[in-house]
């Protein structure tokens, strides 16, 4: 399974790490984003966990990535 990067000039997409911990929980507590979203605002622990969780996953391997539970 290849890994997930994408860069260009403006945009750098990338497995979450736990450097992203900021910029994520910033996205991942916001009520104004998750009101649209299929989660629920998280602390920043749960941000924490998330990333920790999800770092060894790859995005488009089958049964692996679920967004819903997380």
């Amino acid at each position: 399974m290849e890994i997930l990067k994408i860069q260009t000039t403006s945009l750098n997409i990338h497995h979450l790490e736990l450097a992203d911990l900021s910029d994520f929980y910033i996205y991942r507590s916001n009520p104004a984003v998750s009101q649209y979203q299929g989660f629920d605002v998280m602390t920043i622990k749960q941000a924490e966990e998330f990333i920790k969780a999800n770092s060894k996953k790859h995005f488009g391997k089958e049964a692996e990535w679920d967004n819903r539970k997380g």
